[in-house]
């Protein structure tokens, strides 16, 4: 074959246009992540244990990390988290974008995808303290609320 009869074989033009078809059906990410709706992040996903990494100890008055996985499929993306303290009770929220939800929705692949969800933490007086992750669970979008101790020195 030459490259004469591959620049007037049908096939070879239907190939890029319909690749150029799929890739304008799929908004771009900052386009998909605005009109995706901003939801908490799955953080038990079909029996799997919500994966809330932080220590057991800290020093009153610093910071420390706190990492919390969510789960999604290929239309899901991470959108940041949200960190309530109030004295020694700590309100942690991931959230994601799920672009499935937008208007007009989306086709996702079908995949299982993990978000690192990183904030930092910090206890002002020393104490037992309280770490709550809120999220949801899947299957069946129920909220849950995971709960993790703290000893603050």
């Amino acid at each position: 074959m030459t490259l004469a009869t591959l620049r007037r074989s049908p096939v070879s033009l239907a190939a890029p246009a319909a690749l150029a078809m799929a890739l304008a059906a799929c908004p771009s990410g900052g386009e998909a992540e605005h009109r995706a709706p901003r939801l908490p992040g799955v953080v038990e996903y079909y029996g799997e244990a919500a994966r809330v990494e932080l220590p057991d100890t800290v020093r009153a008055g610093e910071a420390f990390a706190v990492v919390v996985t969510t789960y999604g499929n290929g239309c899901v993306s991470a959108a940041g988290t949200e960190v309530r303290v109030r004295g020694r009770t700590a309100e942690v929220t991931p959230y994601d974008h799920d672009q499935a939800r937008a208007p007009g929705g989306a086709e996702c692949t079908d995949e299982l995808n993990r978000f690192a969800h990183r904030a930092a933490l910090r206890f002002p007086s020393p104490g037992p303290a309280l770490v709550r992750v809120h999220g949801l669970r899947e299957p069946g979008a129920a909220a849950v609320t995971v709960e993790r101790r703290v000893v603050v020195r």
